[in-house]
C-alpha cells in the first residue's frame, strides 16, 4: 500500500514475488525492474487485487507472470505501460483461475502481445495489431493509439504516476459502477476529466481533473444561471 519499488536488477528474480496467501497491491508503482524472469510473479492459490497502482519502465521476460491455481486474480484502474517483455500479462494455467482486467491501460514497448489468458471485465484500453491482441470481447474496451499519458510524478500523491494529459481517450472512459472512491493520488473518483459537465471514471491508476481553463468557465456558466433564475422569482 502507497509503496514504490524502483531500480532493481536480478539475474532471475521478480520485483516481487509471492507463493503463498493472499495478495494485494494498491496506490503502488513498480518501476524500472530488470531481470529475465516478470517484474511480478504470482504463484498463489488465494485471491490476488492489484488496484490503482502503475507498472511501467520494467524490462523482464513477462510484466505480470501468474501461476495461480484455484484463485481469482482482479487488475483494476491498474497503468500498465512501457514495460519491454515479449507478453506484458501472462496467465498460462487459464483452465484453472481468472486473471480479469477491468479500467486498465495496457500499451507497453517491445511486446508481441499485451495479455494471454486476461478476460476482460470492461473498460480497458489497449493498442491495435497483433502486439494489443488480448481477444477482449467486451463492447467497452477500447483501442488507443497513444493513450495521451505525462511522464512519472508524484502529481500530489506519496507515489509516482502517468497522469492522462488533457485529450486522452482515458479520460471519462471508465465503469462508474465498479470505480474506486480514490485514485493512487488519494484524490477522489470520479471526476469530469473530460470537462464536458459530466464525471465519469478514467481507465487507469490515476482519475484527471477538469482541464485547466474550463472549470472557471463551468462555474460562472452556473452562478449565472442562478441569478436568472432568482430574477423570474
Amino acid at each position: 500500500l502507497d509503496s514504490w519499488l524502483d531500480n532493481n536488477i536480478a539475474t532471475d528474480a521478480p520485483a516481487l514475488y509471492s507463493d503463498f496467501g493472499p495478495v494485494t497491491i494498491e496506490r503502488s508503482t513498480i518501476t524500472n525492474h530488470e531481470s529475465d524472469n516478470a517484474t511480478l510473479r504470482l504463484s498463489n492459490v488465494e485471491p490476488v487485487r492489484i488496484e490503482n497502482s502503475t507498472i511501467t519502465n520494467n524490462r523482464s521476460q513477462h510484466a505480470i507472470l501468474f501461476f495461480t491455481s484455484d484463485g481469482a486474480t482482479t487488475i483494476q484502474n491498474a497503468t500498465i505501460t512501457n514495460n519491454a517483455a515479449p507478453t506484458t500479462i501472462l496467465n498460462p494455467l487459464v483452465l484453472y483461475s481468472t486473471v480479469g482486467l477491468r479500467n486498465s491501460v495496457l500499451f507497453n514497448s517491445a511486446t508481441e502481445r499485451e495479455c494471454v489468458g486476461v478476460t476482460s471485465l470492461g473498460h480497458n484500453a489497449c493498442p491495435p495489431g497483433d502486439e494489443g491482441a488480448c481477444s477482449f470481447s467486451s463492447t467497452t474496451d477500447i483501442i488507443v493509439t497513444d493513450p495521451l499519458l505525462d511522464a512519472l510524478a508524484r502529481n500530489g500523491g506519496k507515489t509516482l504516476a502517468r497522469m492522462p494529459l488533457v485529450g486522452s481517450p482515458l479520460r471519462d472512459a471508465g465503469d462508474d459502477a465498479n470505480c474506486p472512491v480514490l485514485d493512487q493520488r488519494i484524490a477522489d473518483r470520479p471526476q469530469d476529466g473530460d470537462g464536458d459537465g459530466v464525471a465519469h471514471c478514467d481507465i487507469g491508476a490515476v482519475e484527471a481533473p477538469e482541464p485547466d481553463g474550463l472549470a472557471l468557465p463551468a462555474a460562472l456558466t452556473a452562478l449565472a444561471l442562478q441569478a436568472r433564475r432568482r430574477l423570474r422569482l
